[in-house]
């Protein structure tokens, strides 16, 4: 478990959470290795790794 949770830490790069631009709650961005890898499975064009969220 503690193998899992490194190496998935190891994926990110930062989490930025800002004021939500409609309504009420928050905006998540999520940079690094597995922004991209979400970006594919969800997907999106080209390779940028910042921003998914």
């Amino acid at each position: 478990m503690a193998e899992a949770k490194e190496a998935l830490q190891a994926l990110v790069e930062r989490i930025v959470l800002t004021p939500a631009v409609e309504g009420t709650g928050l905006d998540l961005t999520l940079e690094g290795d597995l922004a991209g890898l979400l970006r594919l499975a969800a997907g999106a064009e080209g390779l940028n790794t910042k921003n998914v969220y």
